[in-house]
């Protein structure tokens, strides 16, 4: 129960927890509710405002958000705003019953059944919107099926949203690539609008010898179909990011003795949350700092030590090499866009994201986007509020109410 927690809440007039959200989660409205027994309503509120809410009161970085932001940090026992989140958005997601809204004539084209691309299929089909989602892959979720591990995220939740988008009529066409045989051009011409939402599915070579031999994988596609490659008992995986985490608890997880994760700057330089570095910890992954990869060949993979200097750039202690024998190296250093939507018109920035002006429209009449293939990489409820915004310059675009 979240009665102990609730009484702890000093009420801020200006909450920094929903200042620090993302998606600026009502808290203080949604207590309120609670305090006065309006549970249902306070389900409302947060699904309302984030129709992921449930999801992100798993995977959300809270010590860098609402959590982290609670005035009562001052006194080291700030209130676990999520914990509340978890407990209400899951009651209201169990019992929740849309009524489908009469049909407007609108009908948009979503790309992508990540995040992003579900935040936008409900808003839109609540609206009245005849929504087609296309998805590559044979299920939905993006990096909640296939990049978070399935011990982290119980993957019934997310069949929870697929059948949500079920009710409301949106129709769900999967393993469909767009842009090789059904391409953007022949989309503009059936649907009123279309937005993409695709993400980053691409993994970034870090151009090392041996990234092609057969024990070594990049891990967004490691992650996809971790329970049945067989690793073997010493894996390395190099990185420093969340996917780096969870590629090297996978490899724990599911049978492997030994983990290591080679990264070339010390932990303080680390982009995974210090939650998952804790948990990796404790389940046994070892870490192996200021170690930058040179090589990989069959059996080893090889390295140099470095040092971090004061302006905090990274440099070789040496030039000698240093042989670190190992089963399979994953490698899990970021990811990028694929860039194969096949139209000539569509500008990507020199970053390898698509261009979008102040109202998320791509330079393609009617073609939208949002989430990670605009952003780079964020989180879960960055892409999912990125959605809920483009959605929104859509209703205007499209006359919705």
């Amino acid at each position: 129960m979240y009665l102990d927690e609730l009484n702890r809440c000093l009420g801020c007039k200006k909450p920094r927890c929903s200042q620090g959200c993302p998606a600026k989660t009502p808290i203080y409205d949604i207590f309120n509710c609670l305090k006065n027994g309006l549970e249902e309503e306070a389900g409302r509120l947060f699904f309302e405002n984030n129709p992921l809410s449930y999801l992100c009161s798993l995977v959300c970085d809270h010590a860098k958000q609402c959590y982290g932001n609670c005035v009562l940090n001052a006194k080291g026992n700030p209130i676990k705003v999520y914990e509340i989140e978890q407990e209400v958005s899951k009651k209201y997601l169990d019992m929740l019953k849309l009524n489908k809204p009469v049909p407007n004539g609108k009908k948009v084209a979503i790309v992508g059944a990540g995040p992003a691309g579900i935040t936008a299929s409900i808003k839109l089909a609540l609206k009245g919107v005849s929504v087609t989602l296309f998805e590559a892959n044979e299920k939905i979720g993006g990096v909640l099926q296939y990049g978070i591990p399935a011990f982290r995220l119980d993957r019934s939740i997310i069949k929870k949203y697929e059948d949500i988008l079920r009710s409301l009529d949106v129709k769900i066409r999967y393993n469909t690539l767009i842009g090789q045989t059904l391409t953007l051009d022949v989309l503009q011409k059936e649907y009123d609008a279309i937005i993409l939402t695709v993400g980053l599915q691409k993994a970034s070579s870090l151009k090392l010898e041996g990234e092609g031999l057969s024990t070594t994988y990049y891990a967004i596609d490691y992650l996809k179909n971790a329970d049945s490659i067989k690793l073997g008992d010493k894996v390395v995986v190099i990185g420093a990011g969340n996917v780096a985490m969870d590629a090297a608890r996978s490899a724990k997880h599911y049978g492997s003795k030994e983990v290591y994760v080679f990264y070339r700057a010390d932990e303080s330089r680390m982009k995974a949350t210090k939650k998952e570095i804790q948990e990796a910890k404790d389940e046994g992954v070892i870490f192996k700092l200021c170690a930058r990869p040179i090589k990989i060949i069959e059996g080893n993979f090889i390295y140099r030590n470095t040092e971090q200097l004061e302006d905090k750039s990274i440099r070789d202690l040496d030039e000698v090499d240093h042989a670190f024998s190992c089963s399979n190296v994953i490698i899990a250093t970021g990811q990028e866009t694929r860039m194969d939507f096949n139209s000539e018109n569509l500008k990507y920035n020199k970053y390898r994201l698509l261009e979008v002006d102040e109202n998320y429209m791509t330079s393609l009449e009617n073609v939208y986007a949002c989430g990670d293939i605009v952003s780079g990489a964020k989180t879960v409820v960055e892409a999912m509020d990125m959605a809920k915004k483009c959605v929104a310059c859509l209703y205007d675009k499209l006359q919705i109410d």
